[in-house]
């Protein structure tokens, strides 16, 4: 009797478990905010100073901080932005956290002090509401504080986390990302915005790694940014390209619309790649189980015997792609593209999207649990994208002490810390920023 596919052997063990990380200390911390960390590119963006007549930032700025409710057409940005800081309390132990939220500032120089003094470990990035959320407070009553502090703009965002791929992938679990899973983020990204730019006309895109497992699309269209929950959920359901029912199988939604074939054409670019050679999921037990869930529903049992034993009959390689050719000889296409869309489709978190209240870590920031920056990528950088490799805040420290020109007091804080990231390994990040800070501009800005 053949062997079934779960139980042929594996021919490489999974990822060694993640290593241990020393908890960072309040100094480390202290030294990359104040050093490293680019505020100004950060408010920059923030900020969208093309949409804002310069002559009425600080005056309507500096009004919003005392009393004065700002309208929703107001120019001012940034003062309306809600910021959230997780610090570190003064002599707890490493790994304490104290959570602050409803925080506004008034430019990146007031951002940058209270990131510094309060020894926060990382800081996220909210909605812009229609007075500086520090003054949202039920004083006036509860209807009032609820319609103040109602979201008026958001970034339409993405957060793919790789633990959602787990069946998919040999490599790692859980928590644990290399650089042959993390394909599976690049192909999500590549439909993503794709289906964003050619259907909703999105250009303004930027990518984040969270500093462990997973990344952060960050859309700031204008039409994007002002989209009600409805719409956002709208569009997660439009990218929903796929569904596993409480019945095991598992199916592809709309497969022969527009924007399924595309995506299914994006898909193949990848599935060579991530899941025939980095993953070898057909000759890995943990993805064969997951393969074999999958064609066990989708084949007839005479058909999925064949499949079986012709593979059985190929054995075990260093890739798969000789038994994923058997498999596109012996059954039909729709099943094999069952299959891809299985592995490749987007996994998307849908409140994250949905909900304009919620918050998402700011780029650059760094994983209190790995150390790692969440360095800013492009599309295109996320084929190639290794997270094991990113620089970490105690690698950059030590290219910024190898430099004998580094500057370590801010005589301008508008260029220092960019001085000291060129002459680190952080420099290519600060440029995909700066490269999206660009498309930003009116000039590079179609009429929306």
């Amino acid at each position: 009797m053949a062997a079934t596919i779960s139980s042929l052997p594996a021919p490489r063990a999974p990822a060694e478990p993640e290593p241990a990380f020393e908890p960072i200390q309040r100094e480390e911390l202290v030294s990359y905010y104040r050093n490293l960390f680019p505020f100004n590119q950060l408010v920059q963006w923030l900020s969208y100073p093309a949409e804002v007549p310069p002559s009425k930032i600080k005056q309507e700025a500096t009004e919003s901080f005392s009393s004065a409710v700002i309208s929703a057409s107001a120019s001012h940005y940034l003062a309306r932005r809600e910021f959230a800081i997780v610090l570190q309390p003064s002599g707890a132990a490493p790994g304490t956290e104290i959570f602050r939220r409803h925080l506004s500032f008034l430019d990146s120089g007031a951002l940058r002090r209270a990131i510094i003094a309060d020894h926060t470990v990382r800081f996220e990035v909210g909605a812009i509401h229609p007075r500086p959320p520090n003054l949202n407070r039920p004083a006036s009553g509860k209807t009032a504080f609820l319609s103040a502090s109602l979201p008026l703009e958001r970034e339409l965002v993405f957060d793919i986390d790789m633990d959602d791929y787990d069946r998919a992938r040999s490599c790692c679990s859980g928590k644990q990302c290399c650089r042959r899973c993390f394909g599976y983020i690049a192909c999500a990204g590549d439909i993503l915005t794709t289906a964003l730019r050619e259907d909703f006309g999105f250009e303004r895109t930027l990518w984040a790694y969270s500093g462990r497992r997973g990344a952060h699309l960050w859309v700031a269209d204008r039409r994007a940014r002002l989209l009600t929950p409805d719409a956002r959920g709208a569009i997660v359901s439009y990218l929903n390209l796929a569904s596993e029912g409480d019945d095991g199988h598992f199916r592809i939604l709309g497969p022969r619309l527009p924007p399924t074939l595309r995506a299914r054409a994006i898909i193949r670019r990848h599935f060579e790649r991530v899941v025939l050679r980095d993953q070898n999921a057909f000759n890995h037990a943990k993805t064969l189980a997951f393969i074999e869930s999958i064609l066990s529903v989708a084949l007839s049992r005479d058909v999925y015997a064949r499949v079986r034993d012709e593979w059985n009959r190929i054995g075990t390689g260093p890739d798969s792609l000789e038994r994923w050719a058997a498999l596109e000889r012996l059954v039909p296409g729709e099943a094999c593209d069952t299959l891809m869309f299985a592995f490749c489709h987007p996994r998307l978190d849908v409140q994250v999207t949905r909900q304009t209240n919620h918050l998402l870590k700011s780029p650059f920031c760094v994983h209190p649990a790995t150390g790692r920056i969440c360095v800013a990528l492009s599309t295109e950088e996320l084929a190639d994208f290794d997270p094991e490799a990113v620089p970490t805040i105690r690698s950059v420290e030590r290219e910024l002490n190898r430099s004998e020109t580094a500057d370590r007091e801010p005589a301008d804080e508008a260029d220092f810390t960019t001085r000291n990231i060129h002459r680190t390994s952080l420099r290519r990040s600060l440029l995909t920023l700066e490269a999206f800070l660009q498309s930003l501009q009116p000039a590079a800005m179609p009429s929306e």
